[in-house]
């Protein structure tokens, strides 16, 4: 590489390292951000690799024509969920100010359930055993499932399947609090037993003909018990 080639170079990264601190760094009003920022936010690569990430700098993008949808996630930690209201807020809110439509994500296949799962894991304690719950609102690959396992350490409800089943809440809730148990059974190694007072019975995962009616199982038979504590032993014969 010639002497001139090698300066040149050094001052493209010279100028582009200014140009980063500028528009990254320095205020709002420097002469930089008020010449360069509202041209350079027009274009999609231009905010990738000048990183322009501050409030307003995706403006064009929420209005641009190329689609009809912006898509929203909403996130909570653990005991702080949002208002019930909040998806008829958000989508009101998208239409009424950029004209367009938040699309609803109402079943997903097995593939999709572990993306989500990483998509959504905020952090792993380091001295913890990790349990991730997610909930979504129906499997695409088993639309009669009520919750499954794919992965060591995730559960995935189903919550509108389990809704699906009944209109009193009680009765909700108690499907909702035997599909997690049957779940972490499985985490646990358990099979399905045909115990139909189990918790661990097919019915409580597979809800296809269900009758809420009848005694919705909560508590594990003998059979998963004793295989929970032979694991349990197996991990610590001291404690038994």
């Amino acid at each position: 590489m010639s002497k001139a080639l090698t300066i040149i170079f050094a001052l493209i990264g010279l100028l582009y390292t200014l140009l980063l601190y500028w528009l990254g760094v320095a205020a709002n009003e420097n002469i930089v951000n008020e010449l360069l920022r509202p041209t350079l936010i027009q274009w999609p690569l231009a905010r990738t690799v000048f990183f322009l990430n501050r409030p307003g700098d995706s403006r064009y993008e929420y209005v641009e024509t190329t689609s009809d949808t912006v898509t929203v996630e909403v996130d909570y930690y653990r005991l702080t969920p949002p208002a019930p209201e909040i998806e008829q807020w958000l989508k009101d809110l998208i239409q009424e100010t950029v004209g367009k439509k938040v699309p609803t994500r109402e079943a997903f296949t097995d593939q999709e359930l572990i993306r989500l799962s990483r998509l959504m894991r905020d952090y792993r304690a380091k001295d913890s055993t990790y349990l991730h719950v997610v909930y979504v609102p129906r499997s695409r690959s088993v639309p009669t499932n009520s919750g499954v396992v794919l992965t060591s350490r995730e559960i995935f409800i189903f919550k509108e399947q389990i809704n699906e089943l009944s209109e009193n809440v009680t009765v909700r809730k108690i499907l909702e609090e035997s599909t997690i148990k049957h779940e972490f059974g499985h985490l646990l190694g358990l099979e399905h037993v045909e115990d139909e007072d189990c918790v661990m019975a097919e019915s409580v995962e597979v809800l296809s003909g269900w009758r809420p009616e009848r005694l919705i199982p909560t508590k594990f038979c003998e059979e998963s018990l004793r295989k929970i504590n032979e694991l349990r032993k197996y991990s610590d014969p001291e404690s038994f």
